[in-house]
């Protein structure tokens, strides 16, 4: 099947921030562990989350425009995804294995449940 007018800037932006966290794993792995631990101590720092979201969202409301779901979900599905992202990202943190290769399942995954039936 051909892809959706978006899907291939979703598969790379993912594919992309994959890459960058295998890159740096031990670096984010501790980021993550000490925003677990540290969550109820001080204010959780968004940045990453919403460098991530502002990065998704221009990509959902592409999708939107093409009518390919309600454009009022544009940013919901784009929070989503970060979510779907950093669950990846947490899942595969502790055994410290590589988390590139899952990109493409978790966009499909994604995509199949956004997509109308």
């Amino acid at each position: 099947t051909r892809p959706l007018p978006f899907e291939t800037r979703r598969r790379e932006l993912v594919r992309n921030l994959l890459v960058a966290f295998d890159s740096h794993d031990r670096f984010v792995r501790l980021a993550a562990l000490v925003d677990r631990d540290g969550s109820r101590c001080k204010p959780r720092d968004t940045t990453l989350r919403d460098a991530t979201i502002a990065a998704l969202e221009p990509v959902m409301r592409e999708g939107a425009r093409r009518r390919l779901f309600a454009a009022r979900q544009a940013s919901t599905y784009a929070r989503m995804m970060h979510g779907a992202l950093r669950s990846l990202f947490l899942w595969r943190a502790s055994p410290a294995e590589p988390i590139a290769t899952e990109g493409e399942l978790l966009v499909d995954a994604f995509l199949r449940g956004v997509m109308p039936r």
